[in-house]
């Protein structure tokens, strides 16, 4: 395989490192790359002279705990780890004498608002609790004296364009709103004269290949860096799962075609 075939295979099954090795020269960012979730630690691994960041990597998800444990001189940081989706809480309460960073942790999707009421003694971080996905419209409107971040709030995947669409005297914060994962490319073109921030769409879950390629000149590759590619690779997700599906009809029982299916195809895309 040359080259240019190597580069061709990552397209759709992983667009960002796609990008990497198409465009080597662009502005990218090692320690946003190295957190991104689209990055194994098989890719890590079978790169090793690439300027990994240790600190950002800590919290990238498909860093587990034992990865961490097993590998104790690793340069992690633990502000990053109190980040990291693996962790739960469970694991924080059995090793106390870790340093967990709290502020880092007021925003780890496995801290509920249930845990957070229940151990109100804990410094919390209402910043970080605001861009927490487990914080929902209804908890905010029956809680409007927590001191809530409208700017972190923006950007939280609760919060749809129909919300802020109906709430226009909130202080909503463009900033946010840009990187907020319900705001499609459609919305944005639709709405084109409103405050948006290309740097933040540069890190849209929502962006595809040919919105940056229609729009070169206006992407942020820094944040690109950090971008995820959601959409696209649950499209190519899809699309592999008709053909698989096709390809089996004829040979194996259907009970048997959709064990596979859902082992092999439907895979938690990290969003």
């Amino acid at each position: 395989m040359n080259k240019l075939q190597d580069i061709e295979k990552w397209k759709h099954k992983n667009p960002l490192w796609y990008l990497i090795l198409k465009y080597p020269k662009k502005p990218w960012d090692w320690g946003w790359i190295s957190k991104n979730p689209t990055i194994t630690w098989n890719i890590i691994q079978s790169n090793p002279t690439k300027p990994w960041n240790w600190r950002a990597m800590s919290k990238n998800p498909n860093i587990t705990w034992d990865i961490i444990q097993t590998n104790p001189k690793k340069p992690w940081n633990w502000r990053w780890i109190s980040l990291n989706p693996n962790i739960t809480w469970d694991i924080i309460r059995t090793n106390p004498k870790k340093p967990w960073y709290w502020c880092a942790m007021s925003t780890n999707p496995n801290i509920t608002w249930d845990i957070i009421q229940r151990n109100p003694e804990k410094p919390w971080n209402w910043h970080m609790i605001s861009f927490n996905p487990n914080i929902t419209w209804d908890i905010i409107r029956t809680n409007p004296t927590k001191p809530w971040n409208w700017c972190a709030m923006s950007t939280n995947p609760n919060i749809t364009w129909d919300i802020i669409k109906q709430n226009p005297n909130k202080p909503w914060d463009w900033y946010g709103i840009s990187r907020n994962p319900n705001i499609t490319m459609d919305i944005i073109k639709q709405n084109s004269t409103k405050s948006w921030n290309w740097n933040r769409i540069s890190l849209s879950p929502n962006i595809t290949l040919e919105f940056i390629e229609a729009n070169l000149n206006k992407i942020h590759f820094i944040d690109l860096s950090m971008n995820k590619f959601t959409l696209v690779r649950k499209k190519y997700q899809r699309k592999q799962f008709k053909l698989i599906l096709f390809t089996l009809t004829d040979f194996l029982p259907k009970h048997i075609q959709t064990k596979i299916v859902m082992k092999y195809l439907y895979q938690k895309i990290n969003k």
